[in-house]
């Protein structure tokens, strides 16, 4: 049981990773083609968020918020090494420029050729409305 201190840090932490997840899958999804993300965008190390997380679902009775959590929590693995993650972002943007300049199509995460987490991900974000669901829970935590 989490004492109402730790209830309140938990929600802080969950509230800084969904308001990332939002931005990085939002007004910023274009900076990150390869869908992964630098992880010194994460507002907490890795560890604290997943522990919040966990946490955060042992104590929520409503089943939407629960699904929330339990849809974001594995994406934590998608935060890497920055240099990694610019590399990768680099890499898909100019096949993305390269495609557009030879008029074959624009290159898509979906692209088989791209890693499995990147086809899940992308598959993922287009058929469930994480960010809206994350803006809502945010919303309610506010109030």
């Amino acid at each position: 049981m989490l004492t109402p201190e730790q209830m309140r840090e938990t929600e802080t932490v969950v509230h800084a990773y969904g308001q990332t997840i939002a931005l990085v899958c939002g007004e910023d999804a274009t900076d990150y083609p390869a869908l992964v993300f630098p992880i010194s965008l994460l507002p907490y190390p890795k560890k604290v968020i997943e522990k919040a997380l966990l946490d955060a679902a042992s104590h929520i009775q409503d089943e939407g918020m629960l699904k929330d959590l339990k849809d974001v929590a594995p994406y934590l693995k998608n935060f890497i090494n920055d240099d990694e993650a610019n590399r990768r972002n680099e890499i898909f943007k100019s096949k993305k420029s390269s495609a557009a300049r030879t008029g074959n199509g624009p290159v898509l995460a979906s692209d088989p050729a791209q890693p499995p987490v990147a086809r899940q991900l992308f598959s993922w974000l287009q058929n469930n409305p994480l960010v809206e669901r994350i803006t809502s829970l945010l919303r309610r935590n506010q109030h």
